[in-house]
């Protein structure tokens, strides 16, 4: 019987949120360059937008 190791889930916007706080605005293309599909990019890019604006609002 093979074990399968327990790889935890990735979570996309706080990884793009962190990159940010780090490396300021990201275009599409450096997105991908950090391995980011497009799907997850059209997905989460703007969740984190809409979380920086609120934090910015405050």
């Amino acid at each position: 019987m093979t074990k399968i190791a327990k790889v935890p889930a990735r979570d996309i916007e706080a990884e793009m949120l962190e990159l940010y706080i780090e490396r300021g605005s990201q275009t599409e293309k450096d997105l991908i360059g950090l391995g980011f599909t497009k799907d997850q990019i059209s997905t989460y890019a703007p969740k984190v937008a809409e979380r920086l604006r609120l934090s910015n609002a405050a």
